[in-house]
Order: C-alpha cells, then structure tokens, then sequence
C-alpha cells in the first residue's frame, strides 16, 4: 500500500497532531453508515483501501502489539524489565491475563471490524453498476482474502467464534453464538478459494499488484494462505501443493541478503529478480501519507533517541529484551544473527544526523552491558533509518507473509509426509540455509532430524514476525516449551497447560452477545 492514499489520514492525522494515541485505541468503531451504493471503479478501490487501512491504522500491527500476543507468549523474547509496571502487558508476558485485557480486546476489535468492511464490499459490489467485471471481481476477491486472513487468527488466537459473513451496520446488533472451529476453517478456505478464481473464474485476484498499489494481496497471498491454512489443519498434500504453486510461478524470489529483506529501500524502491521480490505480502506503512509504524521504536533500549528521529523526544521504549537463553537457540554460525542483534547501537541526536554508533550502552535501570553480547539483548530487525519522516515514525511494513516462509512451508509439508529429496531441501530449505552461511541439510540426515532443522529455520528466518506462537502451538510444543523456561519475572515462574493455546473472549464482547453463552477454559 505504499503510494494509496487513504480517505482516513486526514482524520487520523488530525488525532496525533493532538496527541491523543489512546483515542486510536479505545474509541471502538462499533458502526459503518453506508450513505451510498458502489458505483464506480474508484468507489470499489477506495472501500478495499478502506479494509486495509483497518489493519493499518490498528496499533496490534502498527505498533507491533501483535507480538504481545504471540511473540512475547514464547521463547522468543520477554517483556523488558523497564516494563513490567504495565499490568496488561505482563499478564500476557506470564499467562495471567483476564478477559478484561486490553490488548485483548483490541485485537478481536480490529479483526471484527475489518471483517464487517470486507462483508460490505462482497455483499455491495456486485451492484457496482458503473465498475469493470475486473474490478468487480477483484474488489469481492481481496475482500474474501481478507476477511479469510482475520478469521485464520481468531480461530487460531480464540478457538470457536462468531461467524459474521454478512455485513452489519451495526457491530453491537450482531450478536452471534460461536462457531465451532471447524466451520470458521471451512469458511476461510472457501473465501481463499474464491480467491484464487478455483470458485468462480470472474473473482481473482491479479498475479501482480502494480507500482501504485504495492501491498495488496495478489494471487501468490492466496495461494501461500491457502498452504499455511492446510498446513495448520494437518492438510500436508494440500499445503505441499499450494506452495508449490507460489514456488514454480516464478513471481516471487528471496533477497541475496538478510538484511535486504528488512531496508526501507528493498521494501519501496526495488525488488529482487522477480516481478513480486520476497514480499509476498505486507502491511505497509508510510509516513507520508498514513501514520507510519511504531514497532520499530519497541524493540529499541528505552529512552535512546532513535537513530532516524527528527526530535529528541523519539526515543526508544524498550517493551522487549531478550534472553541469554533465546539467543542460544540460534546457530553461532547464523549470519542472521549478526543482523537482528548486531553488536553496536546507532543513537539519535534529535538531528538527522545519528551518533557514532555504541558498543556499551547504559540500559534504564542503570546497568552497563556491552549492548548485544550480553543480557538484555535488543532487536534491531526493523530498524529503521529514515530521519525525515513526518511524524517521526517509522516506513517499516510489517511482513504477513515472505517468500522464505512459502519456502519453509512447502518444506515443512513435505517432512510431515515423507522424507525429502535432496531436490526439494534445495529448492526450498537450503536456499534459506545458504544465504543464512550454514551447511545444507542433506536427505541423509533422516526424515527426523531435517524436520527439526527446519523448524529451527523458522525460528531463525521469521524471528520476531509473529510466526512463533502459532508454530509452537501446531507443533504442539507451547505447553514444554513455556514451562521448561525460566523468564525471570517478578511474578515467579510460568507453568501452563494446553487450554492456554486460546486467549480468552473480551469481557466487553460476552457483555453485549447474550449468544455468547461461555468462555474459553480456564475463564468459563
């Protein structure tokens, strides 16, 4: 979405300019007037720009809360002891939240209401009556996808859950029971189908997004969700097949470097050989012309003016930190490494200008580390490097899907049925293993010991991306993994069990649903 403008900005704008972040956060958008019919192809363009912006303008992505969620629920990364005073956020650190969690409840509000906007669009633009069939299709097509993508993390983050799949004016008057999970699947799949043209050749989505509209989903998103969703329901054929689709289409290709994949000039400048590059697709974000990404800022050391900032006064917030204990899990030999946690810090002097980088830092409670070579360490995978950004804020897109995780699903899938050839570990696996300067996985090494390897590989290739959690959870290694780690919290050790794999519902959606009849375990 790099160059779209948004009929939001104006007002979201408007709400920083009076610093009023919470005003994002709180205010529920529980209502959509529809003043007037689809008409044109514009009209239909301009409503789809407007279920992107949903996620967009939501700080579960654009200041990277997602991770909240997932990320911070593993072993990954833990919460920042500078932060431990926010209660919300340390009851997910430890599985302690409630249904009352507001980060709980922005989430299922964002998915929600970006839902209902694409149930709009599929059920309006057919009655577009001055749109092209091909707009027409593809406007219900990227509707679909969407409204699949939301659905895949609610079942995935909830369990059984409201099936909306018709618009509403109002959210509160939509008071559906849970569904079961197995039909919330079959809905997303029939939606990703559809997508992908196998439903009705007149709604598909296009190979390529083109130069003004980079970010919205093509027929490579759906044929990549598609395999992620079969691989999550065991489906291993389905998901082997559908990635193999995005792999011999020829449209997508992986940055020769590992810091490629993470520059703002990759992302808006330049592609690699293929039409599509690694991006396969991502919530953009542009400060320029939307309210630009704040993740970036949380990963950095609290209070060290960011490299890129305008002002003294951008600093970083230090949400998360990472164990020694993290760290280990990866290959020294990883180059990877080197890029996520490299050993000195750029620093800000509220000028355009950074300082020399550092190689100690002072943390906020006053400890002297040599910064990421020893605890705590700090992610700079989405650092960025842009000092003339309009609100200080970050142009980073926040990866939904990279052509290295359609990779590593085709292999995943076809571990999980038999062992690889050595053809398959190479045209997938090893590519990732190559670039990451580690020796390649051979089919000799034995159909258990390449499937640990490759989900090391998704450890290391799609660190921090909100991959873990759901990893963790397919391979059923949640429960060992959480309590087998010991996260230093004040709060003492965590131990869970199986039924935290799901958040509980929002307090405020059980209060409204009278259809919602109990909770997810142990909050029913």
């Amino acid at each position: 979405m790099q160059k779209i403008l948004f009929s939001y900005t104006m007002i979201l704008g408007l709400l920083m300019v009076w610093g009023c972040e919470d005003a994002l956060e709180e205010a529920p958008e529980d209502r959509i007037v529809l003043d007037q019919l689809y008409s044109t192809n514009n009209d239909l363009t301009q409503a789809i720009y407007g279920v992107y912006n949903r996620l967009q303008e939501d700080n579960t992505y654009r200041q990277g809360r997602i991770n909240y969620l997932l990320g911070m629920r593993t072993d990954e990364v833990r919460l920042s002891d500078d932060r431990i005073g926010d209660a919300n956020v340390l009851d997910l650190a430890t599985f302690q939240m409630n249904e009352d969690n507001r980060f709980i409840r922005f989430a299922w509000r964002l998915y929600y209401n970006a839902i209902n906007r694409a149930n709009i669009i599929i059920d309006r633009a057919p009655s577009a009556d001055a749109a092209s069939q091909e707009v027409i299709g593809r406007s219900i097509a990227e509707a679909r996808l969407i409204r699949a993508f939301c659905y895949f993390n609610v079942v995935r983050l909830w369990g059984d859950a409201p099936l909306q799949v018709t618009f509403t004016e109002s959210l509160d008057d939509s008071k559906l029971p849970r569904s079961s999970s197995a039909d919330i699947y079959a809905q997303i799949i029939e939606d990703l189908e559809f997508a992908a043209g196998e439903r009705d050749a007149s709604i598909v989505l296009p190979e390529l997004s083109g130069t003004v509209d980079q970010g919205r989903a093509t027929l490579s998103t759906a044929h990549t969700m598609l395999a992620d969703v079969h691989l999550t329901l065991g489906n291993y054929a389905q998901a082997e097949s559908y990635s193999k689709m995005v792999i011999d289409g020829g449209l997508h290709d992986l940055w020769t470097n590992y810091s490629d994949v993470f520059s703002i000039a990759s992302q808006y400048d330049g592609q690699p050989g293929a039409a599509n590059g690694e991006s396969v697709w991502q919530l953009a974000f542009d400060p320029d012309r939307t309210i630009g990404s704040r993740f970036a800022t949380q990963t950095f050391p609290r209070n060290f003016i960011l490299p890129y900032a305008a002002q003294t006064s951008r600093v970083g917030e230090g949400f998360y930190s990472v164990d020694q204990s993290s760290i280990d899990i990866f290959d020294p030999a990883d180059l990877r490494v080197t890029y996520i946690f490299p050993d000195s810090l750029e620093v800000g002097l509220g000028t355009d200008t950074p300082a020399p980088a550092l190689d100690t830092i002072t943390t906020f409670s006053g400890q002297t580390v040599a910064f990421n070579r020893e605890e705590p360490y700090f992610i700079q995978k989405f650092r960025a490097n842009d000092p003339t950004n309009r609100f200080q804020w970050g142009s980073n897109p926040w990866p939904l899907y990279r052509y290295a995780e359609v990779l590593l699903i085709y292999a995943e899938a076809i571990v999980e049925q038999r062992t690889p050839s050595q053809a398959d570990l190479d045209e997938s696996v090893n590519r990732l293993r190559t670039r990451a300067g580690l020796p390649l996985i051979s089919t000799g090494d034995g159909q258990n010991t390449i499937r640990d390897m490759i989900r090391y590989e998704r450890y290391a290739e799609l660190y921090f991306e909100g991959k873990r959690f759901f990893d963790l959870v397919r391979w059923d290694e949640l429960v060992s993994t959480i309590n087998s780690r010991d996260f230093g919290y004040p709060t003492g050790t965590v131990t869970i069990d199986d039924r935290y794999e799901l958040l509980p519902i929002p307090l405020e959606e059980t209060l409204v649903n009278p259809n919602i009849t109990s909770n997810n375990p142990p909050w029913n």
